[in-house]
């Protein structure tokens, strides 16, 4: 719910036509306990009632946003293009391939996790400690449905 929070106040707040969701397939900063399949289809469970979200599906393994960003950019020439990202995400910028060259003419929308209403109230590891206390994780029913159903968590 804290992702899909932020880009649905992304999308009024700036009003977004479209909004891009990449999924890493090996996460560069992050251990994960599913997949790349059960991460995708989560998401996809998760953005499904976001009308202007969708997967942007890369074969890049960690941080697909260098090797997508060229090819978004090229396919919407025209488009005015923001990156919707964490702040543990954004703190990472400095250290991207390319960086100055991948951003511009890009705003950045940054959620600060300690900040934010709203993102910061899913974590992974907030998701399991519920589940393992028997509380109801704050996820989209879909959500939490597949990942029980998949023993995920």
């Amino acid at each position: 719910m804290g992702h899909t929070d932020f880009i649905a106040r992304a999308i009024k707040e700036n009003d977004l036509d479209k909004v891009y969701v990449l999924v890493e397939r090996e996460p560069k900063y992050k251990t994960c306990i599913a997949g790349y399949v059960d991460r995708l289809e989560m998401v996809k469970l998760a953005i499904a009632e976001i009308s202007q979200a969708e997967i942007y599906e890369s074969k890049a393994g960690s941080f697909p946003l260098t090797a997508s960003l060229p090819e978004i950019k090229k396919s919407n020439p025209d488009a005015k293009l923001f990156i919707l990202a964490g702040a543990d995400v954004a703190k990472h910028i400095n250290e991207w391939e390319n960086a100055r060259e991948l951003l511009e003419g890009i705003e950045l929308i940054v959620a600060d996790r300690t900040e934010s209403e709203t993102y910061g109230r899913v974590s992974s590891l907030k998701i399991r400690r519920k589940i393992t206390a028997g509380e109801k994780p704050e996820l989209a029913q879909g959500v939490l449905d597949y990942a029980q159903t998949r023993k995920l968590y």
